[in-house]
């Protein structure tokens, strides 16, 4: 009895007669297009590759004008004084950092003969103590052997 029902239901649902209807719209363009196309197609096809034509022969002096405008306006931006202040601008600030980089120089040379005076002390130190439990004479005669050794090279 279910299935009968269920059967019921559909064949309600469903009209028996199922028409699709255009609508008026679409057809009225349709009909507006084709008029148009009958009627002034060989001129529209000329008038349209005349339109792709000229599109394309008139690119490249479009191109050209616009190239020469971006141009015109990027120089303007650019006039001999504000390059020359970019220039005083670069040049100050070269120098600055010539001054900074001489300072640091400086200072490093400082650090390094204060490094080196000090290892100075150390050596002259540790030959004063080798001095205070070794003769004299012997020091002085290994120092004369080296000071030879450099005079004959």
């Amino acid at each position: 009895m279910e299935e009968a029902d269920v059967e019921n239901v559909i064949a309600e649902e469903e009209p028996e007669n199922i028409v699709n209807k255009d609508p008026a719209f679409l057809l009225s363009f349709f009909e507006a297009a084709k008029f148009l196309l009958e009627q002034y197609g060989w001129i529209l096809l000329v008038v349209v590759l005349l339109l792709i034509f000229a599109k394309s022969f008139l690119a490249t002096y479009f191109n050209k004008w616009k190239k020469k405008r971006d141009e015109e306006i990027y120089y303007s931006n650019y006039d001999n004084q504000k390059c020359q202040q970019t220039f005083e601008a670069m040049q100050k600030a070269r120098e600055k950092m010539q001054r900074e980089n001489d300072a640091k120089t400086e200072i490093y040379l400082e650090h390094v003969k204060i490094r080196e005076e000090k290892r100075r002390q150390m050596k002259l130190e540790k030959l004063e103590g080798k001095l205070s439990n070794t003769s004299v004479s012997y020091i002085l005669f290994v120092n004369n052997i080296f000071v030879m050794d450099e005079n004959y090279k």
